[in-house]
């Protein structure tokens, strides 16, 4: 189970994003430079060459693993042993773009399963229908204004736009969207 969740958390990451979320208790950033407003954070990287996911039930034997893992440069996983852990594993839902994650921080794997299960029962085509059409948005306000950041995004993204997408306006709803964060105009 370890396997398919690191797979379907991190590997979707990997190639758009430097580095994977590491506990910062057990491991500093390697900063390898970079500019701008985020460069401290954004140039981060965490150098591991791989990961593994390890509970034995010896407590001196997942220990020795752990620290084994940390001179290799290697992710570990303990279930149930957050001390010998280099990240823990999210509940997950995806549909389409829409990546969803729940933590707990380890503290409780079920009760992020639990409300994984909510969101899946609140999620369905009509999220990842305007997750393409905010991605389209975002694409068109960082060409006219240099930047994808706007206060308008949270007033933008409402339950009118919604009810749009969920009666099949999506043109309508692109319109909604796009005078909503103040691009006029014909789309591109």
């Amino acid at each position: 189970m370890a396997a398919r969740k690191v797979q379907g958390v991190f590997w979707p990451l990997a190639p758009r994003s430097p580095w994977w979320p590491p506990s910062p208790s057990k491991r500093s950033p390697t900063t390898t430079g970079g500019g701008g407003t985020n460069a401290p954070t954004a140039a981060a990287r965490w150098p591991r060459t791989g990961w593994q996911s390890r509970a034995t039930g010896d407590p001196a034997v997942d220990g020795q693993v752990f620290w084994d893992a940390e001179a290799a440069d290697v992710w570990l996983n303990s279930a149930d042993d957050p001390e010998h852990c280099s990240f823990t594993l999210p509940a997950v839902t995806t549909l389409d773009d829409l990546q969803v994650t729940v933590s707990t921080n380890g503290r409780s794997p079920a009760v992020a399963a639990w409300l994984r299960r909510a969101i899946d029962e609140t999620i369905g085509p009509e999220h990842a229908t305007v997750v393409s059409l905010a991605a389209e948005a975002r694409s068109e306000l960082r060409s006219v204004t240099g930047t994808s950041e706007s206060p308008d995004w949270a007033d933008a993204l409402d339950d009118a736009l919604m009810d749009l997408v969920r009666s099949g306006d999506i043109e309508g709803a692109r319109q909604y969207l796009r005078s909503a964060l103040g691009l006029t105009g014909s789309t591109a």
